[in-house]
């Protein structure tokens, strides 16, 4: 994890994490997943033919311009 100096309360108790500080270690931690394991999870779950399907009649159905 990231070094952070933490902060406390007057109680003594640590102070959450701000929503900003966490959306980073998200985006951080997606940034360090490989294209490849996502395809695998897919393609262990059987999804990855489902995915491809989808993906290929979406770009037909979408129409936003309605």
């Amino acid at each position: 994890m990231l070094e952070v100096k933490h902060t406390f309360t007057p109680s003594g108790q640590k102070h959450r994490a701000m929503n900003a500080e966490v959306c980073q270690w998200v985006l951080a931690a997606w940034r360090r997943i490989k294209t490849s394991t996502i395809e695998n999870g897919f393609r262990t779950s059987s999804l990855l033919s489902v995915a491809a399907e989808a993906d290929e009649s979406s770009d037909e159905e979408m129409d936003f311009e309605d």
